[in-house]
């Protein structure tokens, strides 16, 4: 799980360093003191990364894991309620939005509550319609080869991992801790194959 656990994570981003936390204190049942001496952190920052991963839906922890969402724009999402949470992850994961667009259209939503996906897509357009023009910005068609170039990047070398070196195999807990993300992640492909299909039909 973590090579040197005494580095407190250092090098990963703030959602891996909360998946480290959480499976030191909710699969091993180390109490959050004990993971703060282990992690040489303070234990309120156990928390902070305990209380981020426990915001933050499945779904969107499997579009991390994926690629599709960074884990900064995540870290946004996990402010709205888990109900809302995907449909903002993939609004942001469509456009390719930055961290800071993304915080402003978690900010907007916000004001919102209760939001509905019809309201927060509006929102979404009203801002782009709003914006001014800025050179280099990408067309949807950019952002679609670049968004299916990097999925076919991940899926191809997650596939060989996976074939090479089955997570069954690795040693325990690694082996739950791995099976576990797989299935999280399965809803959230078997989602995108059916949004894939459903689109190459057409209307």
């Amino acid at each position: 799980m973590v090579r040197n656990p005494h580095r407190g994570g250092a090098g990963l981003c703030e959602l891996e360093q909360a998946w480290i936390v959480r499976a030191l204190v909710r699969e091993h049942g180390l109490p959050q003191i004990e993971v703060a001496q282990l992690l040489r952190r303070h234990q309120s920052w156990i928390s902070r990364r305990l209380l981020l991963v426990e915001a933050l839906a499945p779904e969107v922890q499997a579009d991390v894991r994926l690629g599709l969402v960074s884990a900064t724009a995540a870290r946004e999402v996990a402010r709205l309620p888990r109900g809302i949470q995907q449909t903002v992850a993939r609004i942001i994961a469509r456009q390719g939005m930055s961290t800071r667009a993304a915080a402003k259209l978690v900010a907007a939503t916000e004001q919102l509550q209760p939001a509905t996906a019809e309201e927060i897509e509006r929102l979404c357009h009203s801002a782009q319609a709003a914006a001014p023009a800025r050179p280099g910005l990408r067309s949807d068609a950019e952002q679609y080869t670049a968004d299916l170039a990097l999925l076919e990047r991940v899926a191809t070398r997650l596939s060989a991992r996976l074939r090479d070196r089955p997570a069954a195999r690795l040693a325990s807990p690694h082996a739950e801790e791995i099976s576990g993300q797989l299935r999280a992640a399965v809803p959230a492909l078997r989602t995108l194959l059916d949004t894939m299909q459903r689109s190459l039909e057409g209307p």
